[in-house]
């Protein structure tokens, strides 16, 4: 299904434009990408990859909002 058809369901209910996005882009940290980038990254680089995912998304929504 994905999470597209959700997020308009979210947006057509009223949450505002920086959390649907902030909720489409939640699918690039979620545990089996993480493992996929460990796998040809190292633990380390795919935390960093995560924690800098997460952060650009967060402060992203809270500038879009």
């Amino acid at each position: 299904m994905g999470n597209i058809p959700i997020a308009a369901i979210l947006f057509a209910n009223g949450v505002s434009f920086a959390g649907v996005i902030a909720f489409i882009f939640s699918d690039l940290v979620v545990f089996p990408v993480v493992r996929i980038n460990a796998k040809y990254y190292g633990w380390k680089m795919a935390l960093y990859i995560v924690g800098v995912f997460l952060s650009a998304l967060v402060i992203t929504a809270l500038l879009l909002h």
